[in-house]
């Protein structure tokens, strides 16, 4: 289809067409000094190529020689704000010029990478307007500070489905928001891993293997507002007393499924935006009678499928004015209410 499409009948030709986005699927990717634009301009003219705004990758690798990629790949895309490169980052992304025709790109997929072993520290330097990055499902092992460094405007960092068994502590990200560290190995997380993430506001760390949450993990972190944890394959996941203490925007924490023993009772001291928390599918025996004693905004609190011995505390739910569901079910307390909804 080099001249024109055709459509019921109707010649159209392809330079009438304004192109905003392109899927690049299939097919090898240029090497050398030859830029995607250069070996697309026999069917689109420069101007419409220039225009692109939204390029994807997709399983190209298998289709190209493994050499390294060369920044005239990108150059003459300077509307360029996504790009996706699923599994092409199996190709040698060594050069950390790679992305230097690309400043205003603002959205990053390399996920289905190689695990980064033939990836460039500094590839993502020449990114500053970078938002987001996602790095999943790329049997990453170690994730460097140097290499998630120097992006002042990145705000969501996926790490989802990797191979992380740990993690040092990440470089100064200023505007990040969200980090998700789901399906991974991690066991411990050193104290001052997330101090440099002062915007921190929703933390995934489900399906690792944590032992552990220490206390002043998010000493640094006040603006946390959603932290879920669930599902950690481990022998059981102790939580550092105060570890939510004095964050005022913290709203929703879930950690059911961790093997979790007891709650140390100064957990949430200062939580006063607290309103959902799911403690579902632990080991409990109890519950501190002061627990909630800071928490004027509970409106939800799910401790079902534990093993609690006896009533709560009379004391836990006082303050707690806004509690409108409380689900108790499958524990072993004489008393089987299942749910309570609240509408007073």
């Amino acid at each position: 289809m080099s001249e024109g499409l055709w459509m019921t009948g109707t010649r159209l030709s392809l330079q009438s067409f304004e192109f905003k986005e392109l899927a690049y699927r299939d097919c090898p990717l240029p090497v050398g000094n030859q830029s995607l634009v250069e070996l697309l301009s026999v069917i689109l003219n420069l101007t419409q190529l220039s225009s692109i705004q939204r390029l994807f990758f997709v399983d190209n690798a298998k289709f190209s020689d493994q050499i390294s990629l060369d920044p005239q790949l990108f150059a003459s895309l300077p509307k360029l704000h996504v790009l996706s490169m699923k599994n092409s980052s199996r190709m040698p992304l060594d050069n950390p010029q790679l992305f230097k025709h690309l400043p205003s790109l603002t959205w990053l997929d390399l996920r289905q990478g190689d695990g980064g072993s033939r990836t460039n520290k500094a590839l993502l330097h020449p990114l500053s307007q970078l938002i987001t990055l996602e790095l999943m499902e790329n049997d990453l092992t170690t994730l460097s500070a140097e290499f998630v460094s120097d992006l002042p405007s990145l705000e969501s960092l996926t790490l989802y489905h990797n191979q992380l068994d740990h993690i040092e502590q990440f470089a100064e990200l200023p505007s990040l928001t969200s980090l998700d560290l789901t399906y991974n190995q991690l066991t411990t997380l050193w104290e001052d891993v997330f101090d440099r993430l002062p915007s921190l506001a929703n933390l995934y760390l489900e399906w690792n293997m944590l032992i552990g949450l220490p206390t002043g993990l998010f000493k640094h972190n006040s603006k946390l507002t959603v932290f879920h944890a669930d599902n950690q394959h481990s022998s059981g996941l102790v939580l550092g007393d105060k570890l939510f203490a004095g964050l005022t925007m913290l709203q929703n924490v879930s950690v059911s499924n961790c093997k979790i023993t007891m709650l140390p009772e100064g957990l949430f001291i200062g939580a006063t935006k607290l309103s959902k928390v799911d403690l579902s599918d632990n080991l409990l025996q109890s519950v501190p009678e002061n627990l909630f004693r800071d928490s004027p905004n509970l409106k939800e609190l799910n401790l079902q499928n534990n093993e609690l011995l006896k009533m709560l505390p009379d004391t836990l739910l006082r303050g707690t004015t806004q509690l409108r569901i409380l689900i108790l079910g499958h524990n072993q307390t004489n008393n089987h209410t299942n749910r309570i909804n609240n509408n007073v």
